[in-house]
């Protein structure tokens, strides 16, 4: 193919012409290539030679343009500057190789989030808990017994180190218990692995507090293709639109809304099995203290994602509500509250037996058949509107709609 062109097809090949340098500034190598890209999102092989010798090779995703690239430590690099020959080589979407850049960019966004200061979920929870979590989001039991294996592995290796004992003998303790390689169990000393590393690991922020509270609402049918593949399938756009938008910020990749046009639906899902699995032990166990080191940080914003998922405004009556089914989780939801000084009521009504969802009739479980409503007082519509409010917009909206209609008596104050 002639120079310049681009690889389209899976494993086409071009040859174009590109600079190496030396950036002072970074102290690293830079590849500078000539040819326009125009196939976003394909990974390459791409081949760097000075003359008949290659002197690099790595495997990229390139932008679009003429891009740069920065070269992983190597040995002189100073040596290979100068004009060089590279040929590209694409790589398919689905191939291994490109799910292993995929998920090398993953792990690197990840790891300049923390180096900021940023904390994930495994920084508040002990390995126990992480257990527990992990627990619900395995569907093969393989495979999950694998994982809790690991687990108790890592977990037994750290307290032999606590305990000041000799690397050789603890590598050969963990291999004949747990079956584990000499290799694993030394980058578990050296700190360079644990078992986590397989996983998406969520961020601690607002976001996920927000993805969290509306997961545990019944507003929100949970939709997972697979095992450990956290989100849900709405109605509302909007609401799919917003959903998307935090769960992106949580384990920082790109999350898309995708239409089911059968059901008339709109549905989101990405692989998060920590995330999860969090949210389906407190719906299954109702222990809602596992919660309390994200409610203490972000309890605002769980209340958010859960008026988002099953809360809205009546304008006519003057109401802002929210309602579950789950009694417990509804109470967890009221005790946020209280901590915020919202003032609120909750009160409970009977269903109907029979309900219809995406176009079928379906029977209520008998502990499904009483309703649990919390009303927002007329008194903090205010001060529920600074501190919790919607995320999806038009609800929000029709909130502050709300509150400049309504002639208050008197408002809490608001911090």
């Amino acid at each position: 193919m002639g120079t310049g062109e681009l690889p389209i097809r899976p494993h086409e090949t071009i040859q174009t012409n590109g600079t190496l340098y030396y950036d002072s500034k970074k102290s690293k190598l830079v590849l500078k290539i000539n040819a326009e890209i125009n196939t976003k999102g394909t990974s390459h092989h791409i081949y760097v030679y000075k003359g008949h010798e290659q002197v690099l090779h790595v495997i990229r995703s390139l932008t679009l343009g003429k891009p740069t690239i920065t070269i992983p430590k190597i040995k002189n690099p100073q040596q290979h500057t100068g004009y060089v020959k590279i040929i590209l080589k694409s790589i398919p979407a689905s191939s291994p190789k490109a799910r292993a850049e995929i998920l090398r960019k993953k792990r690197q966004a990840l790891r300049k989030e923390i180096q900021k200061g940023a904390k994930t979920l495994t920084d508040i929870y002990d390995m126990d808990t992480l257990t527990k979590i992990i627990q619900q989001a395995e569907t093969k039991q393989q495979v999950g017994r694998n994982i809790i294996k690991l687990i108790a592995a890592y977990k037994e290796t750290m307290e032999l180190k606590s305990k000041g004992e000799e690397r050789r003998e603890i590598v050969k303790q963990i291999t004949q218990k747990y079956q584990v390689s000499n290799a694993v169990v030394y980058r578990w000393l050296n700190q360079q692995s644990n078992p986590l590393g397989q996983f998406n690991i969520p961020l601690l922020n607002q976001s996920l507090a927000y993805c969290i509270g509306e997961g545990l609402s019944d507003g929100v049918e949970p939709f997972t293709q697979r095992g450990g593949r956290v989100g849900l399938r709405v109605r509302n756009y909007e609401q799919a639109n917003k959903y998307a938008e935090e769960l992106s910020k949580v384990i920082m990749r790109k999350v898309k809304v995708y239409p089911n046009k059968p059901l008339n639906a709109y549905e989101v899902a990405a692989p998060s099995k920590l995330l999860y699995g969090l949210i389906k032990y407190v719906k299954t166990t109702n222990d809602t203290s596992i919660l309390e080191p994200i409610a203490s940080l972000y309890g605002a914003s769980i209340c958010r994602g859960y008026f988002d998922g099953d809360g809205g405004v009546f304008s006519r009556g003057g109401i802002v509500f929210a309602g579950g089914t789950n009694y417990k989780i509804v109470n967890y939801v009221s005790g946020i509250l209280d901590n915020l000084k919202i003032h609120h009521t909750v009160e409970k009504e009977k269903l109907p037996p029979m309900f219809e969802a995406y176009g079928r009739i379906y029977e209520r479980d008998t502990s499904e058949q009483t309703l649990y409503r919390i009303y927002i007082r007329r008194c903090c519509f205010i001060r529920f509107a600074q501190l919790v409010g919607f995320g999806i917009p038009s609800k929000q909206k029709e909130l502050l709609n709300l509150i400049e209609k309504i002639r208050f008596r008197k408002t809490c104050p608001i911090d």
